[in-house]
């Protein structure tokens, strides 16, 4: 590409030389600038060798610009022998900015054309003017070499920043701007600077970037004109002044595309998609980002090809489809991998996407590894405010409060005023969130509503308002609370409901506030129905807490059961969907590669302090008896295990979320057993209960005190197995009065409604992993925990596979594989064990058998609950594995360590192994919550089986079977009415 085809200026000075050095340089200097953002270090090295030949042929030219190759070897990139031209790092492409970042992907920097080897600095490779000197004499001396070195120094610069070194990009832009004006070359000058403008808005400095595009679009025109036009557009993006920017984007095509500026025109339409998702209109988005991909693979344009599919997740995520963003994830991971700069911004775009459905702990390892990579100052004040939401979802108010501050004032300084108004509502939040119920408060956050607003930014001013509303009703101020409830716009979507319902309230319309209420989680709920994986449909529903909350508050004030059932089921049944009807053939993709595979719970599976007495034990995610999974940072959250997340949850299908429920079929579904529903409204825990003598609605008292109760009669079992006590009877004495201390607590109000009945419990929180078989109000009795008694029952009729029994028999344990087999005798089935018994063969055998037993070592996750494990002959069988089976069992009992346990972010939806195997549509899982011994577990499962064959259902059964062993820590979980 030679410089008269490329630039407007190129006939002046050097160029009308063509035939010498010069003009060999000049028109070389300029094809550099094409492959800038290309092959960045390549290019940068091979446009400091055209300013060091410039310096060498006129050395008066040394006092416009800094030495050449200082900042190649700072930066590392100083050649030794000759140029390396083969493929190197591209430079950061932002989709905000400008398309210089997503240049023509040609060859690699060809070596010097003419001269062979450049001069250095201080050499004397060439006459002319040696002495120049002062203003403009250098330049003016050499008026050929002048023009040359005013484009090798843009050159220099668009690499520079291609490499992600900007703030030497500006420098060296700054001196081919200088070199340019004092030379008498205002055209180059003003090409300098059209280069120079998406480099300060890398650095944050929007005003000062726009300043810089005014001054060049005095100068410039036809097609330089349009690609300045491109640029300019991409700083409005960056001040979030997103119709502005499509506007120019539309006006810059048709001359580039006249002028067959195939690089420019597919670098706008990539730029426009990204205005487009700000502004909400995705089906734009994705047409822009189908016309620059359909361009790019015609011309040639193999980076910006790479870059649609980076944005595509971005664009498609803000849009609603995460599975499909995360899908779309997966291959920019892959193919981004030698691209660390635009990685980065891949990794934001996706953290923003999981925070919008409440996964802070996800969103936090990400944005850890974008803000440790070469982001740009505008970036990383967007990191930063991606962070801040990300520690307010953990529960960290200060540190979020101080995050967003940190966040805004970098927006600000930027004269990003667009963006600032987003930080400052999260630091609103975190200061409400933390208890803080001022005047000042009031006055910051509807401050905050109204800058939103005149931004654009509807979703957050619509929270903003509710905020202050909530605020300024506890300050005694209703009106104003009514005046902000109702600037909320329909289009706010649940926020709306959420303000309607308020609004219902302050006239004193309960009636028309549930309605209201129930209209917002109908909204979540069809939001979610995209969303198949368990774990996070019921994270995204978190969002949802506060309605339901509300709602079931407004329930107990009737004191109507009945009421107060409806209103938790309807809540339960959005977060604990009907199971699947079907899946993809085949599961998560697997590699023997990801992270956490074989390592043994307990290497040995001996319990501590009792050598040779093997246990099976739950190690690997410590203690965790229920509550918030997932929030705050995961101990062990790597990159690598989300990406094995993402995956699953990119995959995951899953059944309809049931929006609607009706409890009318609920007292003649439990025949002659009782219900016991638990409810929490802030730390006070009541019970539904649902028998033949109707509905009743009673107080238990503190729901804090309940929980630690149970996590003490857990703990107390824990020690039993381990035997981590030196006064064995006096630890079996303290286990019995702590089960007499959680029945007092939950049972004591009921027994007149409970006693003897076969139950059904519905608990909430940490109280879903409570071992209930060993309180002395249930002894005896068939108990049977679900995560919501509508699905549970609406489950009755599905039939389940009918295949045998498949007993499964893991490594390092000494009975778990006389367990296997006396479960295979007593009930005619297979045994797969020893090294048969792997993570493939079990899943296959599995797949649409009747009964599946795990005799295993087991591990609980609190922190990543689809990490939950049990050992196999060749590793570890992750929880989110499972999604394998197309087929599931209808019993799956878990003989080992923990495998009950459950991370519960929202009422009814228990994740762990026992979780997932519900979520697959199983009838029953038998599983402990405690630490069982090896001997222990044999002697329980060998009758529980047997009493099974005798036919007891499994709640019955293990109730018999507890009786007799004395063994206690099981529990029956059901996921639907099998009898």
């Amino acid at each position: 590409m030679s410089g008269g085809e490329r630039w407007s200026g190129a006939g002046r000075g050097a160029g009308g030389d063509s035939g010498g050095e010069a003009g060999q340089a000049l028109a070389w200097a300029e094809r550099i600038v094409e492959l800038g953002s290309v092959d960045p270090r390549a290019a940068w090295r091979a446009a400091e060798e055209v300013v060091a030949r410039c310096l060498a042929a006129e050395p008066g030219l040394a006092a416009w610009c800094a030495p050449p190759f200082a900042d190649l070897l700072e930066h590392g990139l100083l050649p030794h022998g000759p140029l390396d031209h083969g493929p190197t790092e591209h430079g950061p492409t932002d989709p905000e900015h400008g398309p210089e970042r997503g240049t023509e992907h040609g060859a690699g920097a060809e070596p010097y054309p003419a001269g062979g080897t450049p001069g250095r600095p201080g050499t004397r490779a060439g006459g002319g003017n040696a002495g120049a000197a002062g203003p403009g004499g250098g330049v003016r001396a050499g008026r050929g070499w002048g023009e040359v070195l005013a484009v090798a120094l843009r050159a220099a610069g668009v690499a520079a920043r291609g490499a992600g070194a900007a703030r030497v990009a500006e420098s060296r832009l700054r001196e081919a701007v200088r070199v340019g004006e004092e030379g008498g070359w205002p055209v180059r000058a003003a090409q300098g600077r059209l280069s120079l403008v998406p480099v300060l808005a890398d650095l944050g400095e929007l005003d000062a970037a726009l300043a810089e595009a005014a001054t060049a679009g005095a100068r410039l025109t036809g097609v330089d004109s349009a690609r300045l036009e491109v640029h300019r557009a991409g700083v409005l993006v960056r001040a979030g002044r997103h119709r502005e920017a499509v506007a120019r984007f539309g006006a810059a095509m048709g001359p580039l595309e006249a002028a067959g500026d195939h690089r420019f025109l597919a670098g706008a339409l990539l730029n426009r998609a990204t205005a487009h998702a700000y502004l909400g209109r995705y089906a734009r988005a994705e047409d822009d980002l189908r016309r620059c991909l359909a361009l790019a693979e015609r011309a040639g344009l193999d980076y910006i090809a790479l870059l649609v599919r980076m944005n595509l997740p971005f664009v498609v995520a803000r849009g609603g489809d995460v599975p499909a963003a995360l899908r779309h994830h997966e291959t920019a991971e892959r193919v981004l991998r030698e691209h660390p700069e635009r990685l980065a911004t891949a990794r934001m775009d996706l953290a923003e996407a999981l925070l919008a459905l409440r996964m802070p702990a996800d969103a936090r390892t990400l944005l850890r590894s974008a803000l440790a990579g070469p982001l740009t100052a505008a970036d990383s004040a967007e990191a930063r405010l991606l962070l801040a939401r990300a520690e307010l979802l953990s529960g960290e108010t200060l540190r979020a409060r101080a995050t967003a501050e940190r966040a805004a004032g970098e927006f600000r300084a930027q004269r990003r005023l667009a963006w600032a108004p987003l930080a400052d509502e999260v630091a609103c939040r975190a200061r409400h969130e933390s208890g803080e119920l001022t005047a000042a408060l009031l006055a910051g956050v509807r401050r905050c509503a109204r800058a939103l607003t005149a931004a654009g930014h509807p979703g957050p001013a619509a929270h903003a308002r509710i905020i202050a509303a909530r605020v300024a009703l506890g300050l005694g101020l209703p009106a104003e609370a009514r005046a902000e409830l109702e600037a909320v716009p329909p289009s706010a979507g649940p926020a709306y409901w959420h303000a309607r319902a308020l609004l219902r309230l302050l006239a004193g319309d309960r009636p028309a506030a549930l309605g209201a209420l129930r209209a917002g989680l109908r909204a979540l709920a069809a939001r979610a129905a995209r969303l198949g994986a368990a774990d996070l449909r019921a994270h995204a529903l978190t969002e949802g807490a506060d309605l339901a909350d509300l709602g079931l508050s407004l329930a107990l004030s009737t004191a109507d059961p009945a009421l107060v059932l409806s209103w938790s089921e309807h809540w339960r049944a959005l977060t604990s969907p009907l199971p699947p009807t079907s899946r993809e053939e085949d599961g998560p993709a697997r590699s023997a590669g990801e992270p956490g595979r074989g390592t043994p719970a307990r290497p040995g599976g001996t319990a501590p302090g009792v050598p040779g007495v093997p246990a099976r034990p739950g190690t690997g995610g410590g203690e965790h008896a229920g509550g918030d999974a997932g929030h705050g940072d995961a101990p062990a959250g790597s990159l690598g295990e989300g990406r094995v997340r993402w995956r699953y949850w990119a995959r995951a299908t899953g059944g309809a979320v049931v929006d609607e429920v009706g409890v009318e079929a609920v007292l003649p579904g439990l025949g002659g057993a009782v219900l016991v529903e638990l409810v929490r409204e802030g730390d006070r825990l009541a019970a539904v209960v649902a028998g033949r003598e109707g509905w009743a609605l009673r107080d238990l008292g503190s729901y804090t005190e309940a929980a630690e109760a149970g996590a003490r009669l857990r703990f107390g079992l824990r020690r039993l197995a381990y035997r981590d006590s030196e006064d064995v009877a006096a630890a079996g004495r303290g286990v019995v009065d702590e089960a007499f201390a959680l029945d007092e607590r939950v049972f004591g109000p009921l027994r007149d409604l409970t006693a003897g009945r076969d139950t059904v419990i519905a608990p909430v929180g940490a109280l879903y992993s409570a071992p209930w078989g060993m309180l002395p109000s249930l002894a005896g009795t068939a108990v049977t925990v679900v995560a919501s008694v509508t699905r549970w029952l609406g489950g009755r009729e599905r039939p389940g596979p009918g295949g045998g029994v498949v007993a499964v028999a893991g490594p390092g344990l000494r009975l778990a594989g006389p367990e296997a087999e006396a479960v295979a005798a007593l009930r005619a089935g297979r045994v797969l064990a020893g090294p048969a018994a792997t993570r493939d063969a079990v899943l296959r055998a599995v797949d649409g058998a009747g009964v599946a037993h795990f005799a295993a070592h087991g591990s609980f996750r609190g922190d990543s609950p689809l990490f939950s494990r049990l050992e196999l002959a060749d590793g570890g069988l992750m929880a989110y594995e499972l999604m394998g089976v197309r087929r599931a069992p209808r019993l799956v009992v878990l003989s080992s360590c923990d495998g009950g346990l459950a991370g519960v972010p929202a009422d009814g939806a228990p994740l762990g192994t026992a979780g997932m195997w519900l979520g697959l549509g199983t009838a029953n899982v038998v599983a402990s919550v405690v630490p069982v011994r090896d001997e222990d577990a044999m002697d329980l499962m060998t009758l529980f089986h047997g009493l099974l064959a005798d036919g007891l259902p499994p709640a019955a059964a293990l109730a018999r079977a507890e009786a007799k062993t004395g063994v206690h820590g099981f529990v029956c979980f059901g996921g639907r009415r099998t009898g």
